[in-house]
């Protein structure tokens, strides 16, 4: 299965969050405190 976007809604950090991700890698980067720590959490209970 392939994932070609993610919305979340309202987890931790992430209020109102759309990310499209590419057909080869996708990355994500940032300063502390933002919610790639939450976002990698969503992406892991999907698993």
């Amino acid at each position: 299965m392939k994932i070609e976007s993610i919305y979340i809604n309202n987890f931790r950090l992430l209020k109102d969050f759309k990310l499209d991700l590419e057909d080869s890698l996708s990355l994500v980067l940032g300063k502390n405190n933002i919610g790639k720590t939450s976002l990698a959490k969503v992406i892991n209970s999907y698993r």
